[in-house]
């Protein structure tokens, strides 16, 4: 350690130095922590988008599964409809005829037009 006497040459760092003495290794320990730091967020940012990338693929997956699915089912419904309405109804007569195909029928724009 450097003499602070008022005649002896001094720099600022010897007067930190002799003001602070456990401020370098204090200071090495804040640099280590900083990094660490800076690369935990760094990490948690990387993690955070890689997970709502997925996120946002599976619904998008899903919402086209979906679509595709309902999509099937209407023309499933369709079709049978048609069948139903040309007398060639996949079910037996009793199911065709029944009173919610009725309804159904009685819903129809084509058959509410020729009843008029």
């Amino acid at each position: 350690m450097r003499d602070l006497t008022p005649g002896s040459p001094s720099t600022r760092a010897a007067v930190a130095r002799a003001a602070y003495p456990g401020f370098t290794a204090s200071a090495m320990r804040f640099r280590i922590f900083h990094k660490c730091a800076t690369w935990a967020g760094i990490l948690i940012t990387l993690l955070a988008a890689l997970l709502l990338l997925m996120v946002v693929y599976g619904l998008k997956l899903t919402s086209q599964v979906e679509a595709d699915r309902l999509n099937t089912i209407v023309s499933l419904l369709r079709e049978i409809g048609e069948k139903i309405s040309r007398g060639t109804s996949p079910f037996p007569l009793e199911v065709a005829k029944s009173p919610i195909s009725q309804k159904l029928e009685g819903m129809r724009p084509e058959l509410k037009s020729n009843s008029r």
